[in-house]
C-alpha cells in the first residue's frame, strides 16, 4: 500500500463519503472507488459499509485507522528528516505538552539554536497520551509532559519539581471554594490529593482541561484555581493574582522521557538544555 492510497482512506473517513473525498483529492470518484477497492483486496476485508446516508467504517476499516494514520505520519516524519537545511548534521524530534510548551520551549529553542546550529528542530505539542504514542512509534525522539506512560523500554527523567498552588482573583478567596472554582485536569495524583483536600466539594460550574484557559479566567474574570508556581508566580508578585490561604500546595513535577538505547550528541545536547532550562525558570 503507498501513502495515495492511504491518504484517500482516511479522507473517506474525515468527510463521509466518496464523491466529498474525491473533491478534496481533486480526482474523480472513480478512482477513489479504485483505489478503496484494490486497498480491500489487499487486506481481505470490506473497511467500509455503503448507504444512501453516506459510508461508515467497517470493524476492520476501524482497526485500519489507526495502521493508516501511523504510515501518513511517518512518510511525513521522513520528508522532513529529508528536508533539513543545508550543512545540517543531525535532527531533532521533541514532543511537549500543550500546557509546558510555553513555560520551557522558547528558551530550550533559543539555547539549543545557540549550541547547536547545525541540527534541525522538529517540534510537536500534544496531550499525554498522543506524546507517548508518537514516542513509541518513533515520530518524537523525546517527550516533555507530565505524565509520562512507565513501561518497558523507557527513560523517564524528572526535569523540573514544580507545585499546583490554589490562586484566586480576589485575595480573600474561601479556601473551602465557591462557585468562582474553576476545576483544571491536572490528571488522576491530582484528582485524588484534590478529594482529599476538599472533601466538602460537590462540583464546579466550570472546569477546564488546559491550565492557559484557567489562568485567564483567573486573570480575568475573578475565579480561582489550581495552576502551576512557575506559571503564576510572576502574577503572585505583582499582586494580579492572590494565593489562596490554608491551601498547601499539591506536588506537580515535570519529566522528559525517551525510548531505551544510546543518544545521539544532538539529543544528549536537548536533555541537558531542558535542564538547564527547568532549573533556571524555577529559580
Amino acid at each position: 500500500m503507498d501513502v495515495v492510497v492511504a491518504r484517500t482512506f482516511l479522507e473517506i473517513v474525515q468527510t463521509g463519503s466518496f464523491f466529498a473525498a474525491a473533491e478534496r483529492l481533486l480526482v474523480t470518484q472513480s478512482a477513489v472507488s479504485l483505489r478503496v477497492k484494490k486497498l480491500e483486496e489487499a487486506l481481505g476485508r470490506s473497511l467500509f459499509v455503503r448507504s444512501k446516508a453516506g459510508v461508515a467504517l467497517t470493524a476492520a476499516g476501524r482497526q485500519f485507522e489507526r495502521h493508516a494514520r501511523a504510515m501518513i505520519n511517518i512518510w511525513e516524519d521522513a520528508q522532513f528528516q529529508i528536508k533539513v537545511p543545508e550543512g545540517t548534521i543531525d535532527t531533532v524530534m521533541i514532543g511537549c505538552q500543550n500546557a509546558i510548551w510555553p513555560r520551557v520551549g522558547a528558551d530550550w529553542l533559543t539555547m539549543m539554536e545557540f549550541r547547536m546550529p547545525e541540527v534541525a528542530i522538529h517540534i510537536r505539542l500534544g496531550q499525554p497520551e498522543q506524546l507517548m504514542h508518537q514516542l513509541h512509534l518513533g515520530h518524537v525522539d523525546i517527550a516533555i509532559l507530565y505524565r509520562p506512560e512507565l513501561r518497558p523500554g523507557l527513560r523517564v527523567r524528572q526535569i523540573m519539581a514544580d507545585r499546583l498552588l490554589l490562586v484566586a482573583s480576589h485575595p480573600d478567596y474561601p479556601p473551602d471554594l465557591d462557585h468562582r472554582y474553576v476545576y483544571v485536569d491536572w490528571g488522576p495524583e491530582f484528582a485524588v490529593a484534590h478529594r482529599l483536600q476538599h472533601q466538602d466539594f460537590r462540583g464546579s460550574r466550570v472546569t477546564a482541561s488546559i491550565g492557559a484557559d484557567a489562568l485567564m479566567l483567573v486573570l480575568n474574570r475573578d475565579r480561582a484555581a489550581y495552576l502551576p508556581e512557575s506559571v503564576v508566580r510572576r502574577h503572585l508578585e505583582s499582586g494580579v493574582v492572590h494565593r489562596v490561604k490554608g491551601v498547601p500546595a499539591e506536588p506537580f513535577p515535570a519529566y522528559v522521557a525517551w525510548e531505551d538505547g544510546e543518544l545521539s550528541d544532538a539529543l544528549e545536547e536537548s536533555l541537558l538544555c531542558l535542564e538547564v532550562v527547568a532549573t533556571e525558570m524555577l529559580n
